[in-house]
């Protein structure tokens, strides 16, 4: 149940007086702040903003799991809202042109869950201004499974008029309300406040094997799902939460005693239910969590993944996709590649410099055919040769020369 917590909670369906396996998950005494992350390097490419983790909601969107190692993937995420609005980012018809071009080469990304924009309008109506759980989830069906059960128990037991049976089922299902009560909440993502120019919300996530994701979005999106934070809005005060935690666990200690006078049958029917309930909750575990939240105002297009040989091959990729529009496009007169020593995806040794100045000129002036293993593989042999150091790292220059001290000739 700790795996279900929040997303239970989360949805008004909490209320609805039931039977819950391990109520005990949700007895707890303070609320998280924040949704889990997960780790990983986040840069802005020309905002230069940097984390090191990666939101649970961007996470769902493209799972860091199937990012495979020395790889290089390049995706598009927008509102659709804004689609539906008809917004552009140019009115020109040059663009509507390339616009329609690259809609050919690029579709909806199946690595990263591309199928949410079709699947959450069958099963939530459409995306919404939020992010919100699914009306229709493994949760939402466990939950009213679940009361109907309970109620098929207390009617089974006034049929057979066990009374304290009445009582103990009626007492544990008002347990979980005030439970689910005192931990509803819903997600709160950072916002822009204010309506200035600000620069491409473009990004690179990186992993540490390895792989590059190269994310083209807006500003809004970026603080939405990278940058800002993801805090839990609740809708009980912190100084209502213990009272209603204290009166949830009284009213499920006084249910299990009153379920241990209940009459034989009773405890059977309410053991069987239990060890049911925790199966099917245990079964939803399994399945993928974005099943149980609304994603559909993001939409996900993409390319297919590119495999290098290797990190110095991967990362000159990726500083390519990221010089590039979501159209394909090169983006601006002049590209700069500081966000790779922003984000430490480059050792910051002379040669990596030389190397990192040798790619943002290759870059700005369109080179395609760059080889830059070579290239790295020649600046550290130059860079080798200025340290005085043969392959076997034995010093070749003289003892005067290498401390920094003139030379006498006449010694």
């Amino acid at each position: 149940m700790s795996e279900h917590a929040q997303p239970l909670t989360a949805s008004r369906l909490c209320l609805i007086p039931r039977l819950i396996p391990a109520p005990q998950a949700l007895l707890k005494p303070c609320r998280p702040i924040g949704l889990p992350s997960k780790n990983a390097t986040i840069v802005g490419v020309y905002s230069g903003a940097m984390v090191t983790e990666l939101n649970y909601f961007a996470n769902l969107l493209h799972p860091l799991s199937d990012l495979v190692p020395l790889t290089v993937h390049v995706i598009n995420i927008s509102h659709k809202e804004d689609k539906k609005k008809g917004t552009s980012t140019s009115t020109s018809t040059s663009t509507s042109r390339s616009r329609s071009r690259s809609s050919s080469r690029r579709k909806p990304s199946r690595l990263f869950n591309g199928e949410l924009g079709q699947n959450n309008n069958a099963s939530t109506g459409g995306g919404g201004g939020d992010i919100v759980p699914r009306n229709v989830s493994p949760l939402s069906v466990l939950t009213i499974g679940s009361a109907f059960l309970t109620i098929g128990l207390l009617v089974w037991s006034i049929l057979i008029r066990d009374g304290v049976a009445v009582v103990a089922i009626l007492t544990i299902s008002a347990a979980s309300s005030i439970v689910g009560l005192a931990s509803l909440w819903e997600p709160k993502l950072t916002k822009r406040a204010l309506s200035s120019r600000v620069p491409p919300g473009d990004l690179v996530l990186r992993t540490r094997k390895g792989a590059f994701l190269v994310i083209h979005c807006s500003e809004e999106i970026a603080r939405e799902l990278y940058i800002g934070t993801e805090e839990c809005s609740y809708t009980i005060k912190s100084g209502v939460f213990p009272a209603l935690v204290g009166v949830g666990t009284l009213l499920l200690m006084i249910a299990v005693v009153l379920m241990g006078n209940c009459e034989w049958v009773m405890q059977l029917a309410i053991g069987v239910s239990y060890i049911l309930l925790n199966g099917l909750y245990w079964c939803a575990a399994l399945l993928p969590a974005r099943w149980h939240w609304n994603l559909g105002r993001y939409e996900i297009t993409g390319e297919d993944p590119r495999k290098l040989g290797n990190y110095t091959e991967a990362l000159w990729e990726a500083i390519r996709a990221a010089s590039k529009d979501e159209y394909g496009r090169k983006r601006g007169d002049r590209y700069s590649t500081d966000w790779v020593q922003t984000s430490s995806a480059a050792p910051k040794t002379p040669a990596w410099n030389n190397w990192l100045k040798e790619a943002e000129q290759h870059v700005n002036d369109g080179t395609e055919d760059w080889n830059a293993v070579e290239a790295w593989q020649k600046l550290q042999k130059e860079e080798e040769a200025e340290a005085g150091l043969s392959p076997m790292g034995i010093i070749r220059r003289t003892t005067e020369k290498a401390i920094g001290l003139p030379l006498n000739e006449n010694v």
